[in-house]
């Protein structure tokens, strides 16, 4: 079975949903989460790690690792590092055949049931949304390419070395025109191109085209992602069941991976 690293993070007061988020993650033995936090949290599942860490320690680990000048106070920056976590935290993912970023407001299914080994083999970048990569799920192979992979960007150095927050772990804001069936690369060539960075999206969609990777993308979990006619998220109505380790959608007996609070 290829090894699963499942690497959070989170800065402040514990969430009141983390209970459920640890709960579901006990239900996941063979993957294996670490997650750096500055709260402590007594009694959590044997795959969870937790990593005692600071915003400050963060920025003096990315600094060091990724030999740039890492300095920032907004927590949410952190999010922007996702696709180099596997250069950052390197040294706790050796071992690994997959390393993979998540957030903690995630109530998980049965993830080998989706994360499957004929997946695995097959592909490098896998991630649980059809339109761009999510930062509450992909996975990346453990290869020092994978590792290496956000330097693609030509955006990169300066996007980590800034404080502003660019989005960059997905697609630069992008969300609601790739939703409604853009393609990244062809918005990246308009003239609405030069307003944006180049996320890990549009590296990932752009490699995969030239067969310099294989990317697996298909929406195979629940979040609350639709406007109404003023574009304001819809209040989430739909009913989902936990029951033992797997999550379904009530209505169609659809299984999900896992439902992104």
């Amino acid at each position: 079975m290829k090894s699963i690293c499942l690497i959070g993070f989170y800065f402040g007061r514990i969430p009141p949903f983390f209970t459920l988020f640890l709960e579901s993650c006990r239900h996941n033995p063979t993957v294996d989460f670490i997650l750096f936090t500055d709260f402590e949290v007594k009694d959590s599942p044997d795959n969870v790690r937790m990593i005692p860490f600071s915003l400050n320690a963060f920025c003096e680990l990315a600094s060091s690792k990724l030999h740039l000048q890492v300095k920032f106070t907004n927590p949410k920056k952190v999010c922007e590092f996702r696709p180099a976590f596997g250069a950052i935290f390197e040294d706790y993912i050796q071992g690994f055949d997959f390393w993979g970023t998540i957030d903690n407001d995630i109530i998980y299914g049965n993830i080998r049931r989706f994360m499957t080994e004929s997946l695995l083999n097959e592909y490098d970048v896998i991630t649980s949304r059809e339109q761009y990569l999510v930062s509450h799920f992909t996975l990346y192979r453990n290869t020092q390419s994978m590792r290496d992979l956000y330097k693609e960007s030509q955006d990169y150095q300066w996007v980590f070395e800034e404080e502003t927050y660019f989005n960059f772990e997905e697609c630069n804001f992008l969300w609601w025109s790739l939703l409604a069936g853009w393609n990244i690369e062809d918005i990246m060539m308009s003239e609405e191109g030069d307003k944006h960075i180049e996320s890990i999206t549009y590296v990932v969609h752009k490699l995969a085209r030239q067969n310099q990777l294989r990317c697996y993308s298909k929406t195979i979990m629940e979040e609350q992602d639709q406007l109404d006619e003023h574009g304001i998220l819809r209040p989430f109505s739909d009913l989902l069941q936990w029951k033992n380790g797997t999550l379904i959608r009530k209505h169609n007996q659809e299984e999900l991976m896992y439902f992104h609070i």
